[in-house]
């Protein structure tokens, strides 16, 4: 039962891997097949030890033909003891380096260093387990018990801080959609920490010592010592297929999460790249088709100056040449540069804007702090943070409202949260699937092509951001636009990074 709940756990972080292929999916990849391997090596032990209750034998092997499979395994003494020191030793290390870096702690820049500061305690300890050096010191009790303690007490202190950099990340993260979104890795760590802790007091020495008078019980196996109680033996039993099914369970959830983003994005890509090539093509076309009609229109506009209906034309076609010069820009907008800037200019700029366009239709803005910096590209970010406030009010006017639109601005350690709420209908279940695609609106017209939504989100993507949307409870929709603050000056120790 219990190797069933943990293969399945490695092959999720395996997938996760294969899927993200970043530095978090190595590590947690590493911390989850250290764990798997340290508890093989304790099943292969506890097989050949023998004399273990039928429920043990449920829960660690499933039947006892596969214990017998197990117990029949070649290995020395020495083989199983060393290889149960690697599990045992990089277990703790890889779940303090996956802590850190799922904190935001830990990222490319600093992993060598402090990798590699966390990682002597383990090496050394390694080293003590080598069959060759653990021989010279293990006739001598006093300096035997000394190491199996010392390597005790620095496990319990690595587990302790993981859970701590956990714990501590949850609570000093303030907004709620990254809160949600880090209770899963939360509780990733936490199973598995929780899964390793009920057996890591198994010690190697142990194992160094099967045959020796010396052996003894306290240096592993302490669920099953005869000494407890049965009752105590089946809830520790039952305490690790609950951690088991919790480590599997919350890699589950992370995967899939995931995965639905991944195949969003590759979707978004995929297309975007498609339309891109052939709105370029059509765009250059139609350019030239309009510039020659403007000049012919400018010819024909001298011999008949009185004529309306020519003036009229070449305000179209110049709104013609202004879409398409959109449209184009939408489809491209390699050309950003971001520099530092107040979200309240920001605010300030796409108010201006709806003045202009709406006739001041109301906008209530709370949460601005002018001493709140971002890295932003002034021009493309205030067009994509309008274009949803300009979807929220023609939203509301639909649904025969005249509420405005509710912005609401938030701010983390790392991060700003700016809400944009409308009251109108809500997005239809069919757009949902579509809303981020080019050329998919519910209100395609001449005037509007379906691109709004995909260039908003292309470029709060390459502000280093994120957006999302929901429905309001009373009605209407709300879109989350993530971006990271910029600068010490916002308690922020890196700009830009991940949580």
């Amino acid at each position: 039962m219990l190797p069933v709940l943990v293969l399945i756990t490695l092959i999720m972080s395996l997938a996760l891997l294969l899927l993200r292929r970043d530095m978090r999916s190595v590590l947690l990849f590493l911390a989850v097949s250290s764990i798997t391997f340290f508890l093989y090596t304790i099943s292969v032990y506890i097989a050949k030890k023998g004399g273990i209750s039928d429920f043990t034998t449920l829960v660690f092997y499933g039947s006892n033909k596969v214990r017998q499979v197990q117990m029949y395994k070649v290995y020395t003494v020495n083989k199983l003891g060393f290889m149960m020191a690697l599990g045992r030793y990089l277990s703790p290390y890889f779940l303090v380096l996956s802590a850190l870096n799922m904190a935001g702690e830990l990222d490319r820049s600093n992993i060598l260093k402090r990798g590699s500061i966390l990682a002597i305690i383990p090496v050394l300890t390694i080293v003590l387990y080598v069959p060759q050096i653990f021989e010279l010191f293990s006739s001598n009790s006093l300096i035997m018990e000394t190491v199996v303690t010392f390597s005790k007490v620095w496990i319990i202190i690595y587990l302790a801080f993981a859970v701590f950099v956990m714990i501590h990340e949850l609570w000093v993260t303030k907004l709620s959609f990254f809160k949600l979104r880090f209770i899963m890795k939360v509780m990733i760590i936490i199973s598995l920490v929780m899964i390793y802790g009920i057996f890591f007091p198994q010690d190697p020495a142990q194992v160094y010592l099967f045959y020796r008078n010396e052996y003894m019980w306290m240096l592993g196996l302490w669920y099953l010592h005869k000494g407890f109680s049965s009752g105590f033996n089946y809830l520790v039993m039952i305490a690790s297929l609950l951690a088991g099914i919790l480590s599997m369970g919350s890699l589950i959830r992370y995967f899939s999460t995931t995965f639905g983003e991944e195949v969003v994005e590759v979707k978004v890509r995929r297309e975007s790249h498609s339309a891109a090539r052939g709105v370029s093509m059509f765009v250059h076309g139609t350019k030239n088709d309009l510039l020659s009609m403007k000049i012919l229109l400018d010819k024909v506009q001298k011999n008949h100056p009185e004529d309306k209906d020519i003036e009229r034309l070449l305000k179209i076609n110049a709104s013609l040449v202004e879409r398409l010069e959109k449209l184009n820009k939408s489809l491209k907008v390699n050309a950003i540069k971001l520099y530092p800037i107040s979200i309240s200019e920001i605010m300030g700029i796409c108010r201006q804007r709806v003045k202009e366009n709406f006739s001041d239709y109301p906008v209530s803005v709370s949460g601005l702090d002018g001493s709140k910096l971002i890295l932003a590209d002034t021009t493309f970010l205030t067009e994509a943070l309008y274009n949803i406030i300009q979807n929220g009010i023609e939203a509301t006017k639909e649904n025969k409202r005249n509420d405005a639109i509710e912005i609401e601005i938030e701010y983390g350690r790392m991060w700003a949260e700016i809400t944009i709420s409308d009251r109108g209908k809500g997005i239809d279940k069919a757009l949902k699937k579509h809303i981020w695609e080019p050329f998919h609106s519910s209100k395609n017209s001449s005037t509007n092509w379906g691109i709004g939504m995909y260039f908003t989100r292309l470029v709060i993507k390459r502000h280093f951001g994120s957006i999302s949307f929901m429905a309001r409870k009373d009605g209407g929709t709300s879109f989350v636009v993530m971006l990271p603050l910029a600068g010490r000056g916002n308690d922020q120790s890196n700009v830009g990074r991940r949580q």
